[in-house]
């Protein structure tokens, strides 16, 4: 009996002992903490819109960064489609590589594109105008620099014009 009474006070000692070790640990893991002086200014996302002035044969197309000061610089692209009597004439700093059209300067919050415009020509008289579709697509993405200040390429874009990055400032 005496030996049964030993083991269960055995116990009951190893059972307070555990839990005054672990909530020590407890404790400290949640009463530290940390401060931070400073601030650092950080750039959230990318956010762009499609300009288009449409008549019945032609679309002009520009793309404006619309963020905040809080957001990135971008770099974009468009992508054009609609029926083989299409031409499609670049404006100043647009480039065609791939079936997309490439932008060649950064555009920062508020900065708008110049502009690209597609127009349907020599229309047999045979084809409905209203039948005839300009679909366009753009895309962008925040500007990335690299440890020497160039523009990197964004994922999954075959091809970039050179762009000269513009100063940073910290």
């Amino acid at each position: 009996m005496k030996k049964l009474r030993n083991k269960k006070f055995a116990l009951i000692c190893a059972v307070v002992l555990t839990l005054m070790v672990s909530s020590g640990v407890t404790l400290a893991y949640f009463s530290d903490y940390e401060t931070a002086l400073g601030e650092a200014k950080i750039k959230l996302s990318d956010r762009t819109e499609i300009h288009e002035d449409v008549t019945e044969k032609e679309k002009k197309i520009s793309i404006k960064n619309t963020g905040t000061e809080d957001f990135a610089d971008v770099v974009v692209r468009v992508a054009i489609y609609g029926p083989d009597e299409m031409k499609v004439t670049l404006g100043d700093g647009w480039t065609e590589n791939g079936g997309y059209y490439y932008y060649d300067q950064i555009l920062k919050p508020g900065e708008e594109s110049s502009q690209i415009t597609a127009n349907i020509e020599d229309i047999p008289k045979t084809i409905d105008l209203s039948e005839l579709e300009i679909i366009v697509v753009h895309e962008s993405a925040p500007v990335v620099y690299d440890s020497q200040g160039k523009v990197q390429k964004p994922d999954g874009w075959d091809y970039i014009p050179d762009i000269t990055a513009p100063a940073v400032e910290y």
